[in-house]
């Protein structure tokens, strides 16, 4: 009796304490902007000397925090790229608005920016740059989800969780809702996920990544003409450098994953009260007027071959993880300097057996042939795999009754109208699999000109193979129904040869792109005031991406996994063909490190145009 006093005032003397702490806390919301007042997503504000009162921004740059009350405060705000703000709140101030600047100390830094680079405080159009370090920050297999919340002005959602797709996010620029053009390594991608047959950022081993560039204006994007009128995201992987000896890192993480909120749906004998009385609802309490049958309570868990008790929630793995494993080779001299890594990466759902191999591998040579004149070669690619049964246990959820019996106690799967979602969730039926092959070999000559100083010509010339093969395999599966007088079950003919058969579909793509590409540069500066910079570049691409998709919906057989021949099946095609040539040219001057101005443009001739058009 005592220990049961002791416990009941323990816990009251917890409420009153929750009450006290919720009276004296307050609501404090604000904005956190650039200069331009620009919203800043994902910024962190801190509140210094409390223990565990954070938040982030939103896409709209708003914060809000419960405070202690009747107390001046001290808010920390940071975000990449800009310097830390301190800002103090008096206890009757309920919303502010605060402004960071962008870190003086990153300014004379050098990024990334079309056909070339520039010093941050010579840029005269709105590009923003991420570091490897700010994307190591997010613990994602896929590089896109890592610029996640990482950008003013980026919104980066996710279009699917299932750990198997390669579909990228929706990636936006400034609110376009188009794709942004993505440019790796100079080379222009214009696919918007791994099925287009190229490239894309969801492919990338984030551990090869030296910065990403984003190109937000018009300004910023002109060189790369009408296919950025979306923005621009700019790539640059990591190369070796000078360093004598041989330097080698390795980075793994594993990460455990949880569904963060499941629904939570009834058992068979509440389900069935509540459709009792929805029938009484529907056609009123005469029984003559019903149009469908009640369920007998009091049969309910007396026979499970006649009535069930399923929770399709229950058949999904309670964690799911993803790993990441990189190691990387890089080094040499003032002659010769090398880059070699490898890259592994899996993602598995909490749906049995559902998940995404990916691997990864670079190769880079810069060699200085002569004074002046660099090589360099460049292989990289990524290779990924899947072998998954369907996995709709959500959508099946719904669908059935948690009355109906999936599994007899004989064992057999029970036929439900010839379907039964544990054929799909015990990956019996089939399957679908997919293998992507993407690899870039690249070469690039680039002279100083000796005569002229800043004066610079290259040579560049790229090769695209890429290959995606997709295959579903579906197999009937013998499903059963029980007979209630004899206690038996039997073969459902729905589900079973010859009214059942197996069908296979195969879609086999290939694409192949070269681009060849001629350039001069010209950067100089004079009497410490004036700086010039000059760029002029032609390119020519060819593009060619082709599918075939064969279907056979009655195979002979189980085995072998093949499509085999058909005088019923299907067989369909397409080849584009494009062919593309590009004059880009751009102008800058910059006076004292104060007045810019820039000058670009840029002219596209393609097959896609009538002659003289």
């Amino acid at each position: 009796m005592n220990r049961f006093i002791l416990t009941f005032l323990m816990a009251l003397t917890t409420l009153t304490s929750l009450a006290q702490t919720e009276e004296n806390k307050r609501l404090l919301t604000g904005f956190v902007g650039d200069t331009e007042g620009e919203p800043l997503i994902g910024a962190y504000v801190i509140v210094k000397g409390e223990v565990f009162i954070a938040t982030t921004t939103d896409v709209e740059g708003k914060f809000s925090l419960q405070v202690p009350k009747s107390k001046t405060l001290q808010l920390s705000v940071s975000y990449v790229g800009y310097a830390t703000k301190l800002v103090p709140v008096a206890s009757d101030v309920s919303d502010v608005k605060i402004k960071l600047e962008v870190d003086a100390s990153e300014m004379d830094e050098v990024v990334v920016i079309g056909y070339g680079t520039a010093k941050k405080s010579s840029l005269t159009s709105s590009i923003e740059t991420l570091k490897a370090t700010d994307l190591q920050k997010i613990p994602s297999m896929n590089l896109d989800q890592s610029l996640q919340g990482q950008v003013a002005g980026l919104g980066v959602s996710i279009t699917t969780a299932d750990p198997s797709s390669a579909k990228e996010s929706r990636i936006s620029v400034r609110g376009n809702t188009g794709n942004p053009l993505l440019v790796i390594d100079g080379i222009p991608r214009f696919g918007s996920s791994g099925n287009d047959g190229e490239m894309r950022l969801s492919d990338l081993n984030p551990d090869d990544i030296e910065s990403v560039s984003i190109l937000k204006d018009a300004a910023a994007a002109a060189v790369y003409g009408v296919r950025a009128a979306n923005g621009v995201i700019l790539v640059q992987t990591k190369r070796g450098k000078t360093s004598g000896r041989a330097k080698v890192n390795y980075r793994g993480q594993f990460n455990f994953e949880e569904a963060t909120n499941l629904p939570n749906f009834l058992d068979a004998y509440d389900y069935a009260r509540l459709f009792n009385k929805a029938i009484i609802s529907t056609y009123g309490e005469n029984p003559e007027n019903w149009g469908v049958a009640p369920i007998d309570l009091s049969l309910i868990g007396t026979d499970p071959n006649i009535y069930g008790n399923e929770n399709l929630m229950d058949h999904l793995s309670k964690w799911g993880h993803t790993q990441q494993h990189s190691v990387s080779i890089s080094g040499g001299n003032s002659a010769i300097r090398y880059y070699v890594s490898g890259g592994y990466s899996e993602s598995k759902g909490l749906y049995s057996n559902v998940g995404r191999n990916r691997y990864n591998y670079s190769a880079k040579l810069d060699a200085d042939l002569l004074p002046g004149l660099t090589m360099s070669i460049d292989l990289t690619g990524s290779i990924s795999r899947y072998k998954n049964p369907s996995y709709l246990t959500l959508d099946a959820a719904y669908a059935y009754s948690p009355l109906e019996v999936l599994r007899y106690t004989n064992g057999n799967l029970a036929s439900i109208e010839g379907a039964n979602p544990l054929i799909d969730l015990e990956g019996k039926g089939g399957y679908s699999k997919n293998n992507t092959d993407f690899h870039t070999l690249s070469a690039v000559l680039r002279y100083d000109i000796p005569f002229l100083k800043g004066l610079q010509v290259y040579a560049r010339g790229t090769v695209d193979m890429n290959h995606n093969n997709t295959t579903e395999f579906n197999k009937p599966v013998p499903l059963y129904i029980y007979n209630p007088v004899t206690g038996t079950t039997s073969i459902d003919s729905k589900t079973v040869y010859p009214k059942a058969t197996i069908s296979m579909s195969e879609r086999f793509q290939s694409l192949n792109n070269k681009l060849i590409e001629f350039g001069i540069n010209y950067s100089e500066k004079f009497a410490d005031k004036h700086e010039v910079t000059g760029l002029a570049v032609f390119n020519y691409q060819d593009y060619t991406n082709k599918y075939l998709v064969g279907r056979n919906d009655n195979l002979p057989g189980e085995y072998p996994e093949i499509i085999g021949n058909t005088s019923s099946g299907s067989l369909s095609g397409s080849e584009y063909i494009g062919e593309r040539a590009s004059i880009i040219g751009r102008a800058t001057y910059g006076f004292d490190n104060r007045y810019f101005a820039e000058f670009s443009f840029r002219s596209d001739g393609s097959t896609r145009f009538a002659p003289g058009k």
